[in-house]
């Protein structure tokens, strides 16, 4: 089939990695309740869906596993946060988007390519 095509408007969730100074990170946090929870110092607060994927990725790097599709690991030296897709890992760094797609799906986007293709909802 050949023709032009419009890409359907979807709605997605989506949280970017804003850092304002050098000391500003994602650090893992254990609450007296035995949860894990990820705290942002100077970074954007983080949503309930990201807290779930850090986790993910946490518990498959203390269990020594890969870790599963749609877990994230943060490598502060680095200065990544790994974004573990069907493809395999894609790195998203300070100034890129997290997209939750219309599956429930996680990926990195650059922020000019974000501002390109959606709008606030």
């Amino acid at each position: 089939m050949f023709g032009l095509f419009r890409k359907k408007p979807t709605v997605i969730e989506a949280w970017r990695w804003v850092i304002e100074h050098s000391d500003d990170t994602i650090d893992p946090h254990v609450p007296t309740d035995g949860s894990l929870q990820w705290v942002s110092r100077g970074v954007s607060t983080i949503p309930q869906w990201m807290h779930d994927a850090f986790k993910l990725g946490n518990d498959a790097v203390v269990a020594g596993t890969p870790p599963p599709e749609g877990a994230l690991i943060y490598e502060p030296r680095l200065a990544r946060i790994v974004v573990v897709t069907k493809e395999g890992p894609i790195y998203a760094t300070p100034g890129d988007w997290i997209i939750k797609g219309t599956h429930g799906e996680l990926y990195p986007c650059k922020h000019e390519i974000f501002t390109h293709n959606y709008e606030d909802a």
